[in-house]
């Protein structure tokens, strides 16, 4: 019986404010990253993997990550455990999603992840 190889994959995302400005008829940072996690996430449900995705915000309104304190990882979700993408991931990043008023570090990101 062959082995089929699975992956966890961590999609970081970030959300904060500085991600709504854009110029002039371009799109938004923000625009921009829900179409690549968009086109990533619909290949995973396409393709029926077993490759297992987590989604993680940054510079969200709300804390949710079992590391946050009350000085530190804050303003990080953990929006999605790790599971086999589906419809519902799909529907979560077309219109589930959206940009706050809040800014994270990054570099406590990783920490969190």
């Amino acid at each position: 019986m062959a082995r089929v190889s699975k992956s966890a994959i961590v999609l970081c995302w970030d959300v904060g404010f500085t991600t709504s400005n854009s110029l002039l008829g371009e799109d938004t940072p923000f625009d921009q990253a829900q179409k690549v996690v968009l086109m990533f996430v619909q290949r995973q449900v396409f393709a029926e993997t077993k490759d297992e995705t987590a989604l993680v915000l940054f510079g969200t309104d709300e804390t949710s990550n079992p590391l946050a304190t009350a000085d530190q990882y804050q303003n990080i979700t953990v929006h999605r455990n790790l599971m086999i993408p589906d419809f519902d991931f799909l529907d979560d990043v077309q219109g589930g999603i959206r940009a706050s008023d809040h800014q994270a570090d990054s570099i406590l990101l990783i920490t969190a992840v």
